[in-house]
């Protein structure tokens, strides 16, 4: 929208089997979705990139006592979430709007968030990403 909201998304997950996929708009509620939901949820795993971590995260995977979900791409690693395959995920490397923009309609829509983390740390507040125009 306007203020850099983001507003409806689909992701899709082509290489499955079976194919999965989510997608939703909260200010419709509306939500959709054919996702892989394992029988037990994934309470302490935390989904990183396949590749390598900031030290920050393997800390914070540590002190949590968490396990580290190695998955790629964002937008999969948002349907892994709401699979109950990990229970969280910090994108600790920058990534493009339409990485996340869709995606975070998506987990909104499905009653999660995706919030900046600098807003939680500083005032606990769970601030969204926006996606404005560059200058």
């Amino acid at each position: 929208d306007a203020s850099g909201k983001a507003v409806a998304g689909l992701v899709y997950r082509p290489l499955s089997n079976p194919v999965t996929f989510a997608g939703g708009c909260a200010s419709e509620d509306f939500r959709i979705s054919e996702l892989d939901i394992p029988d037990q949820p994934n309470l302490t795993g935390f989904l990183t990139t396949n590749g390598g971590i900031s030290s920050f995260t393997e800390a914070l995977i540590s002190e949590l006592g968490f396990q580290r979900v190695r998955s790629g791409g964002a937008g999969n690693k948002m349907l892994m979430l709401l699979e109950g395959k990990g229970a969280t995920y910090i994108q600790d490397r920058g990534v493009s709007r339409w990485d996340t923009a869709g995606a975070q309609a998506v987990i909104e829509a499905h009653g999660g968030t995706l919030s900046k983390l600098t807003a939680l740390a500083r005032d606990q507040s769970l601030e969204s990403y926006r996606y404005l125009k560059s200058p």
